[in-house]
């Protein structure tokens, strides 16, 4: 995957671009949704390829690459929920969003409500409605 950080500001302004003001990060700075990364881990199907050989005979193990989850959470009020829906409508329909010129997969990502509790108490926010995904490329 490209820059994480690069990613993440990619989806942000894609979603901007589209109408559905998001904010990266907690810090409420008064857009109706917020987009906050929460984990980045190697992709799970990647850790145990087997090395390569490189040109000149030795093997090759490279890292695999990294999938970062994060949550689009709503304020809390009426606007920003038919906000989050209409987001969630937008990254449906455009699964993948271009990152200096290498493409990064946004898929929906179902979290159990005890984690997703824990996400929130740790991030000393109220619970509100939320959608997680995640993106790799």
């Amino acid at each position: 995957m490209p820059n994480i950080l690069d990613a993440l500001q990619a989806l942000a302004r894609e979603l901007g671009a589209a109408g559905h003001d998001a904010s990266l990060g907690l810090a409420d700075q008064g857009a109706p949704l917020l987009l906050w990364p929460w984990r980045v881990q190697p992709v799970a199907a990647a850790r145990n390829l087997p090395p390569r050989r490189d040109p000149d005979g030795s093997l090759h193990r490279s890292s695999p690459p990294d999938e970062l989850h994060c949550l689009l959470i709503s304020r809390g009020d009426e606007a920003s929920f038919a906000a989050l829906q209409s987001a969630r409508q937008w990254l449906a329909e455009h699964p993948v969003i271009d990152v200096g010129g290498t493409g990064v997969q946004v898929t929906p990502q179902q979290l159990p409500t005890a984690e997703l509790t824990q996400l929130f108490i740790a991030a000393g926010r109220p619970m509100t409605l939320s959608a997680a995904y995640v993106l790799q490329g």
